[in-house]
C-alpha cells in the first residue's frame, strides 16, 4: 500500500460536500472560533472529539468534528484561512461513526510508554503520519475514511490523500 496525492478545488470539495461525504476536524488550539461554531451548528453537525472531563477541560482547544457542507467550507475559508485550522475528511459514514472512529487516535503510548496526545487533525503532521506509515497502520487509520485532504499553500487548492496499491 501507498499513499496517492491529488489537487483538488475547493469546488470539488463543496460538491462533495454537499452530497454528504466530506467531514472537518477543526483544531480550536489554532481556531479559536471553532468552539463556537460547533456550538452554533448542534451536536447533529458539530461535536468535540474529546469527551467527559477532557472536553470540560479543554474545550477551548479541543478538536471538533464538523459534518461539512458548502457554507462550512466558505465559512472556513473565509474565517480560519491560512491559519492550520485542520484537516478534510472524506468519508460515507456518518457522524457518530466518524468521531468514534477518530477517537481512537487522540491518545498514542511513545516508545518509553507515556502517553502523549496525537495532533493528527494538523495539517502539518498529517502527511507525515500517512507517508511514514505501514499497511497495518494504513488500513486501522483509514478504516471508514475512504481519502483525507489538507490544504495547500495554493489558493483554493488542497492535496487529496488515499490508499493505493504498491506498484
Amino acid at each position: 500500500m501507498r499513499i496517492q496525492n491529488r489537487q483538488a478545488t475547493m469546488d470539488e470539495l463543496g460538491k462533495l460536500a454537499d452530497n454528504g461525504y466530506v467531514y472537518l476536524i477543526l483544531d480550536a488550539c489554532d481556531a479559536p472560533a471553532v468552539p463556537r461554531k460547533a456550538h452554533n451548528l448542534g451536536p447533529e453537525l458539530a461535536t468535540s472529539l474529546y469527551n467527559g472531563t477532557a472536553q470540560e477541560d479543554y474545550w477551548a482547544i479541543a478538536p471538533y468534528l464538523f459534518k461539512a457542507d458548502k457554507r462550512l467550507l466558505t465559512w472556513v475559508e473565509e474565517s480560519l484561512g491560512s491559519e492550520p485550522w485542520g484537516i478534510i475528511v472524506i468519508s460515507t459514514a456518518d457522524l457518530a461513526a466518524v468521531r468514534a472512529h477518530f477517537r481512537r487516535f487522540l491518545i498514542v503510548q511513545s516508545p518509553e510508554g507515556e502517553h502523549w496526545y496525537f495532533r493528527f487533525y494538523d495539517p502539518r503532521v498529517l502527511p507525515v503520519f500517512l507517508e511514514s506509515s505501514n499497511d497495518d497502520e494504513l488500513r486501522s487509520f483509514f478504516g471508514p475514511i475512504q481519502a483525507y485532504a489538507v490544504r495547500d499553500m495554493d489558493e483554493g487548492k488542497v492535496r487529496i490523500m488515499k490508499v493505493g496499491q504498491s506498484s
